[in-house]
């Protein structure tokens, strides 16, 4: 009965993984922390991750959390972030023959950004084995200046024993520093047995712009189905799918529209 119980709740969210109009992108995420108790109210800890998709991203940072009461949990943290761009091609011009006359071709380049959040998590428990946690959490993240290097090729349409002749500009791009700021409200249900060694886990998170003028757009929503692995007290895995939605995101002109991205997640924490 109780399996049934668990297996209903994780298909809960099934029926909203399938919906999405939109192009798709696949990545791989795989994170790793450690988490020191201070005391029964308080823990710090430190974490990284590598997300590896189209646009791979590195990132490490430390967090500080406090416990003022059972149900409720406080948090602070900052993480570097290293993201990766690849390189694009743009301003395409065709002759009448659709033969490429010219084009602007932007290298790829390699973004750090700082990152700094609060949080606060409250949680309850129902029928001694399902955790229901809500969790908000306000983000900002400062990119920094970035000079970028790009060509403007105009074609010729003449061959020579080297190749295509082609006159090519070379310019610098300049990726002027940016902050963001967003509000990330996540809703999650989680099979929490005492005894049992596995954690079946549903969630769901809407990410709102809250920078000025934004008044709350919705940027993406996450979906995330998985569990986590008790190896023992001091070390637990996780492995998860995570399909997010980007509903609105037009960051240095890599439209996002209406793209999901598909996600395997694989974590590791070491407590103690």
């Amino acid at each position: 009965m109780k399996k049934i119980r668990c297996i209903s709740l994780l298909a809960l969210l099934m029926p909203m993984m399938a919906w999405a109009e939109g192009s798709d992108d696949f990545g791989v995420w795989a994170e790793m922390s450690v988490e020191k108790s201070i005391n029964k109210k308080w823990s710090v800890g430190m974490e990284t991750e590598f997300r590896a998709q189209e646009k791979d991203r590195w990132s490490i940072g430390t967090g500080l959390e406090y416990k003022p009461m059972k149900h409720l949990k406080l948090g602070a943290s900052y993480n570097f972030l290293y993201a990766y761009r690849p390189d694009k091609i743009t301003k395409q011009v065709f002759d009448e023959d659709n033969e490429l006359e010219s084009f602007r071709y932007t290298h790829s380049y390699w973004s750090p950004r700082h990152r700094f959040s609060v949080e606060a998590t409250g949680t309850t428990k129902l029928w001694n084995w399902l955790r229901i946690s809500v969790r908000e959490r306000y983000q900002l993240t400062h990119r920094t200046e970035k000079n970028v290097d790009r060509e403007d090729i105009e074609m010729d349409a003449k061959y020579t024993e080297q190749g295509l002749i082609n006159d090519t500009v070379y310019s610098t791009k300049t990726i002027a520093p940016n902050t963001d700021q967003v509000l990330r409200s996540r809703l999650k249900f989680e099979y929490d047995k005492k005894g049992c060694a596995f954690s079946p886990f549903v969630y769901a998170e809407a990410h709102n712009s809250v920078a000025i003028g934004d008044n709350m757009l919705l940027e993406k929503v996450r979906l995330g189905i998985g569990s986590g692995y008790k190896i023992n007290k001091k070390n637990e895995l996780t492995l998860a799918y995570v399909l997010t939605f980007n509903i609105h995101d037009d960051d240095e002109n890599y439209t996002r529209i209406h793209e999901r991205m598909h996600v395997v997640n694989i974590g590791y924490k070491y407590k103690f």
